[in-house]
């Protein structure tokens, strides 16, 4: 029986498309798929997410190997980035109505330490029983170690947890694990849809 809902943030909870979030930074196309190459989607980001580089070490790092006339540019999506991280539409209501049904919520991101600083984007974020943040742990989805470590945090069993990401391996690995899971899409009504079809085979 499913009691337990754990959402990822990113596409499900809150957009996380570089490139709409970067637009709002400039519309030259060069700018744009240099912001979604160098800032978005390299290593300091990912060691951000992992919680083993600052945002300011992350900054000189990415102007140490990027050409000055971008400088500026990058430093300014790094401090306001958060901004346009907006939230995924319809998420938040299916959400809430789940809670209301009385099943307990959990957040498990791969995110930098700045999610405290960027969960008022949403109301979501105050609906969670518990959020577990990479850059907390030094772990990353998807590896194992991270579910693990929620699981054992929140006292939780693998198999009562429905588990919501957008990336295919992230749910393959917590399913590896026992826990249920769903690859999100975003689509109109995805997660009532899903929570309710688990109910119905528990009925059965």
């Amino acid at each position: 029986m499913i009691k337990n809902l754990i959402f990822d943030m990113g596409n499900v909870i809150l957009d996380y498309t570089p490139r709409r979030i970067a637009s709002f930074f400039t519309s030259d196309p060069e700018e744009l798929d240099f912001l979604c190459r160098e800032v978005f989607s390299n290593r300091e980001w990912v060691s951000l997410d992992k919680g083993v580089m600052t945002e300011e070490q992350a900054i000189e790092s990415i102007c140490s190997r990027v050409p000055e006339k971008y400088h500026k540019l990058c430093r300014k999506v790094m401090a306001e980035w958060e901004n346009y991280f907006l939230p995924v539409e319809g998420s938040y209501e299916q959400i809430l109505l789940l809670k209301k049904r009385g099943y307990k919520l959990y957040m498990l991101t791969n995110a930098s330490l700045k999610v405290y600083k960027y969960r008022k984007n949403s109301p979501a974020f105050d609906l969670m029983d518990g959020m577990f943040v990479s850059s907390d742990v030094h772990l990353l989805k998807p590896d194992p170690g991270i579910y693990l470590c929620m699981l054992e945090k929140f006292g939780l069993k693998a198999e009562e947890c429905l588990f919501f990401d957008d990336v295919e391996v992230n749910v393959e690995a917590a399913q590896k694990l026992g826990i249920h899971g769903h690859v999100f899409r975003k689509g109109p009504d995805e997660i009532i849809k899903t929570v309710e079809e688990y109910e119905k085979q528990n009925a059965q």
